[in-house]
């Protein structure tokens, strides 16, 4: 059994493929059929949402069959990958028989480029074209194998030389060693890969010392942008050179031995590489345009790249899945899924770019956001899957192979890492997507910790603390709500946690004897629908929304909702328990659409069901991201109004974990307020990180940009049972 997107991903690729060659002037390169078993595809994902269910992930060990590795078919990996490679090779060879060619037309002019365009300018012409087909094909089909050859170790270095390493002018340290003898007799020294720093901007002209002379390719009477003579010495000395190192490549994975540590490592090391390549699909023309500072990724999308990466990744977990189906059919299913829904979603980029659509550079961010939290959440199951099975996954390549290595993000001096060992319980009212990024980061960091997770809404999981207090099940606790920390720390549920990382938190952000800390903030913001009113439209401040004119057009978290519950606390001490209370009966009188959950109100803005929505400010990013039509307004602003409202996530740990377990624990917290943890948490989700100094995620604005309201956070339990007062009182949901 396996998955129609498959097909449907392979098929795009083809068809897609042709029809750049067809546009280029030539036949469709021949391909490959696909012999895939199908099956039908899952649907599209889902934002990310707070749950409202409680999930235990289970802490026995799986009682499935003990897996058996020759059920996974590690040849059938090598046989797609041989295939690949020896189209490729077909398509290198062809450039550097075009290239040739080329050359010889420029030697028996003398290198006098407008000589041989006035003497052979149809047959130049026809040459370029061909070698632009030779080389779509050539890398439309290493792309193909990449996820393989770049994620394996022992195949990793030709991924570097062929396709992903930088010159050394670029960046010195990562560039690979080595030279290209030119056929004048001209040595580059580390000049990058093949693909995108030789032979793609000498045929698309995008680097200037590598065109020759502009010419009218296209015979439209006018020079456009990549219509030149490549310089026929880089030409040739470039498209020779990826031949001969191609066929290096076929040779070394003719004789490679797949492991399923190579399959396993392949995926772990090569999913998370998202913001990488997002970066450099902004960085092209098919976002920035003119203003491209990227000189590969110009011939196709980098998108197109990156469907083909995770095809082969995907080609290697249909092979080796069937090892975790076995072992625990919930993992293999999620991901299966992850897979599914990743594919989908740049496959859906894709194809609007393909249908005519311009991305911006800040949607290019946002999407590369979105693609890198699943990607992460994805790997970070194969590495729990693959840590169940009991195999190796590498994190770095050979000495001799200068390949990728599994991700490390921020410094490693942010905590004392890799002699920690034990398991945790997390309890936690964030949602998968929002997550497990940074508990991916964590494991990176800790390899010996297992976290087993536990997700409720934060009146489920705070209950269950309560009741477990006598036999506590849970070490620590992450939540998105500061009403219910600050109650579960009056009922003592809580260690006190003397750790300088904690104790730098700002007092207002944390219990005094650091129980309890918050993680990030948001901001209690205004989304509205752009497509249904203006800016200048939108209210300014939370007030506002109960005016008469917002009747039926408003959608808000109900009562239940922990950030909701804390905005009625605080506009109680900012403008007066009285005028709040009319506030809150003017949104009930006004039909306001409540919810238990944001992403509904979110999702109904953006689909033009509703005007407006009350939301944490993140929501808005997602939004943004998905390419809904949406504003935002950050409220009270003025000098007359009380400024933004902001509420936190939280993290402490619970009563009962002690020994082993609670240096564990602490250091799991550290690690929250380290810099790595808090760059991948809070710029995953687009929020404010608690500890000051850390990159924002990308068009997030600093919190010191705007008035914040001057309310205590901590202290917010105080004014509870007056806000559920008020709830009664008004009628609200």
């Amino acid at each position: 059994m396996r998955r129609t997107y498959v097909w449907r991903l392979w098929s795009t690729l083809i068809l897609v493929m042709a029809l750049i060659l067809a546009a280029c002037g030539g036949p469709p390169a021949e391909v490959p059929t696909p012999t895939e078993a199908t099956e039908t595809p899952t649907e599209e994902p889902t934002a990310a949402e707070e749950p409202t269910e409680v999930t235990e992930t289970p802490t026995e060990e799986p009682t499935a069959t003990e897996p058996v590795a020759s059920d996974a078919d590690l040849a059938a990996i090598k046989t797609y990958t041989i295939e690949n490679a020896e189209q490729m090779r077909t398509g290198t060879t062809a450039l550097a028989d075009t290239a040739q060619a080329y050359y010889d037309i420029i030697v028996a002019n003398d290198f006098d480029y407008e000589a041989a365009w006035a003497a052979s300018e149809p047959e130049l012409i026809r040459l370029v074209e061909q070698a632009r087909e030779d080389w779509l094909k050539a890398s439309t089909f290493y792309e193909l194998d990449e996820g393989i050859i770049a994620g394996v170790p022992s195949l990793a270095y030709y991924d570097t030389w062929i396709d992903a390493g930088p010159p050394a002018a670029d960046d010195p340290a990562e560039a690979l060693e080595w030279e290209l003898e030119l056929p004048d007799g001209t040595v580059l020294e580390s000049p990058g890969n093949f693909f995108h720093n030789l032979t793609e901007p000498a045929l698309w002209g995008t680097n200037p010392d590598f065109a020759a002379l502009e010419v009218d390719l296209n015979g439209d009477g006018e020079i456009g942008p990549g219509e030149v003579l490549p310089d026929a010495n880089i030409l040739l000395g470039a498209a020779q050179g990826l031949d001969e190192a191609t066929a290096e490549m076929q040779g070394a994975v003719d004789d490679w031995d797949p492991t399923l540590s190579d399959a396993f490592t392949a995926m772990v090391v090569m999913v998370p590489t998202m913001n990488e390549y997002f970066e450099q699909w902004k960085l092209s023309t098919f976002v920035s345009g003119d203003e491209a500072e990227e000189k590969g990724f110009t011939a196709v999308s980098r998108l197109f790249d990156i469907n083909g990466i995770l095809n082969g990744l995907d080609v290697t977990y249909e092979n080796v899945g069937v090892l975790v189906e076995q072992a625990n059919p919930d993992l293999y299913a999620q991901i299966d899924e992850g897979f599914a829904d990743l594919i989908d979603y740049v496959s859906d980029l894709y194809q609007q770019e393909r249908g005519g659509r311009v991305f911006t550079a800040e949607e290019a961010d946002l999407f590369g956001t979105e693609a890198q939290d699943q990607a992460t959440n994805l790997a970070a199951l194969v590495a729990q899957a693959a840590d169940e099975l009991n195999i190796e996954v590498e994190g770095e390549a050979p000495a001799d192979a200068p390949a990728a290595e599994i991700p490390q993000t921020g410094d490693a001096t942010d905590a004392a890492t890799g002699d920690v060992s034990g398991e945790i319980v997390l309890y936690t009212t964030r949602s998968e997507a929002l997550i497990n990024g940074v508990l991916a980061a964590f494991n990176t960091e800790y390899p010996d910790v297992t976290v087993t997770v536990v997700r409720g809404s934060n009146s489920e999981l705070g209950a269950r603390i309560l009741e477990e207090q006598e036999n506590p099940q849970a070490n620590v606790f992450i939540n998105s709500d500061t009403l219910t920390m600050e109650s579960l720390g009056e009922e003592g549920v809580f260690v006190p946690n003397d750790s300088e990382l904690v104790q730098a938190i700002p007092e207002q952000y944390r219990a005094d004897d650091g129980s309890w800390a918050a993680l990030t903030l948001r901001g209690r913001v205004i989304m509205y629908n752009t497509d249904l009113i203006s800016e200048a439209e939108a209210p300014t401040s939370l007030t506002e929304l109960s005016d008469p004119q917002w009747s039926g057009k408003l959608g808000s978290a109900d009562s239940t909702n922990g950030a909701m519950l804390a905005t009625i606390v605080a506009l109680n001490r900012l403008i007066g328990e009285e005028a709040a209370t009319e506030w809150l009966q003017g949104l009930v009188d006004n039909n306001t659409l409540f919810s238990g959950s944001h992403t509904d109100i979110r999702q109904a803005v953006g689909a033009g069901e509703i005007t407006l929505g009350l939301v944490n400010h993140y929501y808005y990013f997602l939004s943004l991201a998905e390419g809904a039509p949406v504003g935002i307004v950050w409220p009270d602003q003025g000098d007359d109004q009380p400024g933004l409202i902001v509420n936190s996530t939280n993290i402490g740990i619970l009563e009962g974990t002690e020994g082993e377990t609670l240096e564990v624990a602490e250091t799991f917290v550290d690690f929250m307020l380290s810099e790595t943890g808090q760059t991948v948490y809070a710029q995953g989700n687009f929020e404010w990180p608690i500890v000051e100094g850390i990159p924002l995620a990308e068009g997030v604005p600093d919190p010191t940009d705007f008035k914040l309201a001057d309310i205590n956070l901590k202290t917010l339990v105080e004014g509870l049972p007056t806000a559920r007062e008020q709830v009664q009182q008004t009628g609200m949901q």
